[in-house]
């Protein structure tokens, strides 16, 4: 399996040695280090001045810095470096507060350093370190030879590798870290990528998402953080990009819940913070406005997608036309979490500009969502924008899920508290997931925020995306306001409930950290699964606690380390930033210091194993289980906008941004906690009356639907318009319904094979949908001819898919096979979840389906890595076919043994049961389907498809071979397909 399809073979071979932590920012510290220099010779003539002036009865004592010299940077070290003066100016602070200088403490004798012999024998001291190391001379260049890997630039950074907690921990050293590697990735962008959308630090190359000048994904998204750590030349450059190239007017569709929370709340933002932080303001008040216009010319033409029927909004809107488009995936469906992410930057954005549309559009949405009465607040995670209806029952908090949660209690608090509804929203859907989603693992009782594929009355699934560790964060501050614990436990309104919902977060953060501390590199994976009691042990039934400490000491697989479970699959590190988000509302909120470490181990961890050589940037990798870990040459635009902006405010006073006054959204963008009432704005809709189960009352939801039911059938012609766009699957059924499986032309070509296919047998890369589609054929042609009664389908790779993303299957029969004479269905699985992307997904898998016996077999090559996508297709089948299936994982399928083998694997599984288990067997007779002592060469599998392939040409035979249809041969064996033995105990 590889982490990223390249049928082509675009990759380049190319591979770097993993550079060390140090190297990260060697410039950026031999910089530093040569400034560190000059501010010791301008301290050291301080210090001569300091001598002079106290042999002088009349002078005024310099015992406190100038705040008005040129002078103050420079006498800010030296200060710093006495004892009793650890803490560190706040931020955009003028004045020192309490102790920060040392002179609130007792009067009594003159200590030695105050003395005159003190401060020449410091002054000495300091000359004689500057001439040992050689920088007593101008231009000199700083160089640190590296000892071992990262120590040298962690320790210069406020902390240790060795694991060992110094007594104090300088958090300004730890903040200016986090503001180093920042530049470093703003500046290597800068230098290599200017103005494009999309950065790859290891190519040094980027890319617009469209054309001319992009639209600002990585500057707009990262404007704020730069605002944020006061990089003023920096600020300078980006403003003046945005006023000059940034133009939205452009022919391109762009993801409507993406370009909100990373454009429009990037703008906003910038426009907040320019206002609210010191220093920021544009120097021409002629641009004070820029960021707002910007965000308002924007949201006009995001207003299109919530031009649908129902109110929902379409997953995407061309910019230029401001028309909203359904989705080009998911059957049509827009995500859930999309939909319902969009309302604090509308919402902010009608109270800045006093236009009401924006609001009553955002709110209109959640009302829509809200009428559909989910079970305790748990909704599916896709919703129809045309119908205003759920598609499907799964349900999870990770992906397409996630921020519909975040944003009910940030909804409440962004009005300072004058919208109750979403604070009622929040507590049933938290109570929700307290009965059906939180569980605890087998060995340390880790709390677990799992989820239910099938519906909220289906099985448990014991997996968490990196995504839903935004959870613990967003408890602590719906239960708090965001006022700290000792503030919050004073108010009338705090009790047992919210005791036990910071305990939770607390489980919760703790679960999340050791999604990093369980990995070689101390990087969390995208996904962990995790091992859990049969059945399991739930919340709902009793609150526990991990007594586990995260002791990274103990062996892989061993202790704590054994409830988590990391798939080849879900390895990669993406630099997601929910983790972390988590940690600083748990510091702020509580004062705990704990997270803050945790903090620190993270962002180590992020130096030591995602930086680039050469000054290129911090890269996403590819597999957390491995040291090095293999580069994905891509930087997000939320590693600027989030991941390290959490970071830096963790490091930094919590006065920086407070909780109690702002919210961040979804992309870590503070806006302001206002009065919506001085602009007349409130909340414009009502709750349909649920009854004491949590259902809808008849009557109010009758009331309720009485308007959407007169947009549905314009909705049903809205999607059937929508879904003929390029990439939909109109196009899809066309392609796949050119040749018929059962009534092919006996002279037909084969299936046509490209350069692509072939290299993709023979260079053992990842198999293209085209080459496992031949071989479909050639099993038909050549061996099902033979068996006229077996009514066996091989589904291709493409309707296979299409299925799979279908949200109505029983509206694809016309495409599809006759299955109501089918026994038995082979489906290659594909992991792919981008129906616009051709040779998408990560991995192949096999799923066997015996339609007599009511059972699907999944053969998994790489331990189920795919049983989220096999069941759903299982799932799509039973509606097709209107009867229940049972799902078998087959534990014991072969398992391959690098990263491309798995379409191998899928193929000559596929002509092993066919021949071996089906067409050949004794139908008399149960048989059996394990593979258990079953052993695959996939090197012999790929020069048999070669040969195959070979032999086709040299005979001229791309044609059908037999009498035609594998459905009818009268000369050929006559047998009935065998009953699947049920000796299996594998079903989960």
């Amino acid at each position: 399996m590889n982490s990223t399809r390249d049928p082509f073979n675009r990759r380049g071979k190319a591979s770097f040695k993993t550079p060390t932590a140090f190297g990260i920012l060697q410039n950026a510290a031999n910089k530093t280090a040569f400034q560190a220099v000059q501010s010791t010779r301008q301290a050291v003539e301080a210090t001569r001045q300091a001598i002079q002036d106290s042999d002088m009865s009349f002078a005024i004592p310099r015992n406190v810095p100038n705040f008005e010299s040129a002078q103050r940077k420079f006498e800010d070290n030296v200060w710093n470096k006495i004892p009793g003066n650890e803490k560190g100016l706040p931020m955009y602070k003028d004045k020192p507060s309490g102790k920060v200088y040392g002179y609130g403490g007792a009067r009594g004798r003159r200590g030695f350093l105050r003395s005159k012999r003190g401060v020449g024998l410091i002054a000495l001291v300091i000359l004689g370190l500057l001439y040992w190391f050689g920088w007593s001379s101008e231009g000199t260049n700083v160089v640190v030879e590296e000892k071992d890997k990262g120590k040298s630039l962690v320790s210069n950074m406020g902390g240790s590798v060795t694991g060992k907690k110094k007594k104090k921990i300088d958090w300004d050293k730890r903040r200016q870290a986090v503001k180093d590697a920042f530049l470093l990735s703003w500046n290597a962008y800068e230098e290599h990528g200017w103005g494009y959308d999309e950065y790859h630090p290891v190519s040094k190359k980027g890319r617009y998402m469209a054309e001319p000048n992009g639209l600002g994904w990585i500057i707009v998204d990262a404007l704020d953080t730069l605002m944020i750590m006061n990089c003023t030349r920096e600020i300078n450059h980006a403003r003046e990009w945005i006023s000059t190239s940034l133009d939205y007017d452009k022919k391109q569709d762009v993801n409507t819940f993406e370009t909100t929370i990373r454009m429009l709340g990037g703008l906003l933002s910038a426009h907040y913070l320019q206002d609210t932080l010191p220093g920021l303001k544009p120097a021409n008040s002629n641009d004070e406005d820029l960021f707002l216009e910007k965000a308002t010319d924007l949201a006009d033409r995001l207003m299109g997608a919530y031009e649908s029927p129902s109110g929902v909004p379409w997953a995407s809107v061309v910019l230029r036309d401001a028309k909203g488009e359904a989705s080009h995936a998911d059957g049509g469906a827009s995500s859930t979490a999309e939909a319902t992410t969009l309302q604090l930057e509308m919402k902010y954005l009608a109270f800045l500009t006093g236009e009401a549309h924006y609001w009553e559009v955002a709110e209109k949405v959640m009302q829509v969502v809200d009428n559909n009465g989910a079970k305790d607040g748990l909704l599916p995670i896709f919703i129809y924008a045309d119908k205003g209806t759920f598609r499907g029952s799964e349900i999870r908090w990770g992906s397409r899920g996630d921020s519909y949660y975040e944003y009910l209690p940030k909804q409440y608090l962004q009005t300072n508290k004058q919208e109750p509804v979403y604070l009622e929203m929040w507590k049933e859907s938290l109570n929700g997931a307290k009965k059906h989603l939180l569980a605890y693992t087998k060995h340390s009782h880790f709390t677990v925020l799992a989820e239910l594929p099938g519906g909220i009355e289906g099985k448990l699934f014991p997996k968490m995306d990196h995504l839903v560790c935004f959870l613990p964060g967003t408890i602590a501050l719906a239960t708090t306001g965001g006022a700290t614990l000792a503030e919050a436990r004073k108010l009338p309104t705090w009790g047992k409930q919210q005791e036990e919902d910071i305990t939770l977060a607390r489980e919760l953060t703790k679960t999340c950290m050791g999604m990093y501390k369980v990995t070689a590199t101390g990087l969390a994976p995208e996904i962990a699964h995790f091992e859990l009691d049969d059945p399991p042990k739930m919340y709902r039934t009793e609150i526990l606690a991990s007594k586990s400490e995260l002791d990274t000491d103990v062996p892989e697989g061993e202790g704590w380390k054994s409830d988590f479970i990391i798939k080849p699959a879900d390895a990669h590190n993406l630099q997601r930033p929910e983790t972390v988000e988590s940690l600083l509302y748990m510091w702020r909120i509580t004062g705990d210091d704990i997270y803050r470490e945790w903090g620190w181990d993270m962002f180590e961890a992020f130096v030591k194993h995602t930086i680039v050589e050469d000054n290129g940037g911090f890269s996403s990798v590819g597999d957390v289980t491995k040291v090095p870990p293999p580069t994905r040459d891509n930087m997000e635009s939320f590693w600027l906008a989030e991941t390290l902006k959490y970071m830096y405010l963790l490091f930094s006073p919590n006065d920086l941004l407070p909780l109690d006054q702002i919210v961040l959204n979804t992309e870590a963008h503070p806006f302001p906690r206002f009065d919506a009432s001085k602009k007349r704005f409130k909340t414009g809709w009502e709750r349909i009356p649920r009854d004491e189960k949590g259902n809808l009352v008849p009557k109010k939801a009758e009331e309720a639907k009485k308007t959407t039911r007169a947009t549905e059938s314009f909705g049903k012609s809205t999607a059937s318009t929508a879904t003929s766009m390029p990439g939909s699957f109109s196009r899809m059924i066309n392609k796949a319904g050119m040749r018929r499986l059962g009534d092919p032309s006996p002279d037909e070509a084969y299936l046509s094979l490209t350069r692509a296919d072939l290299d993709s047998i023979k260079t053992n890369d990842w198999l293209t949908d085209n080459a496992i589609a031949f071989w479909q054929e050639y099993l038909e042609r050549e061996e099902l001819t033979n068996f006229p009664k077996a009514s066996i389908v091989l589904l291709r790779p493409s309707m296979a898919y299409m299925l799979r993303q279908s949200a109505e299957p029983l509206a694809l029969k016309e495409a599809l096979p006759d299955f109501s004479r089918t026994t038995h269905v082979f489906l290659p699985i594909n992991d792919n979840s981008d129906v616009t992307q051709a040779e998408g997904g990560s991995h192949w898998s096999l799923l066997l389906v015996s339609i007599i016996d009511g059972v699907s077999f999944h053969y998994d090559s790489m331990t189920q890595s795919n049983e989220r996508e096999a069941r759903s297709t299982t799932m799509k089948l039973e509606q097709l076919l209107g009867k229940r299936l049972r799902f078998i994982p087959m534990a014991d399928s072969p398992q391959q043994e690098n990263g491309s083998d798995c379409g191998v694997f899928v193929c000559v599984l596929m002509r092993h049961l066919l021949l071996k288990r089906l067409l050949r067997a004794d139908a008399s007779k149960k048989v059996s389907m394990s593979m258990r002592d079953a052993h695959i060469d996939a090197k012999d599998g790929r020069k048999t498809m070669l040969k195959v392939i070979e032999d086709r040409r040299i005979e001229g035979k791309r044609r059908r071979s037999g009498s035609h249809s594998p459905f009818r041969n009268p000369s050929a064996h006559s047998k009935s397909p065998p009953r699947i033995g049920d000796e299996q105990s594998q079903e989960r």
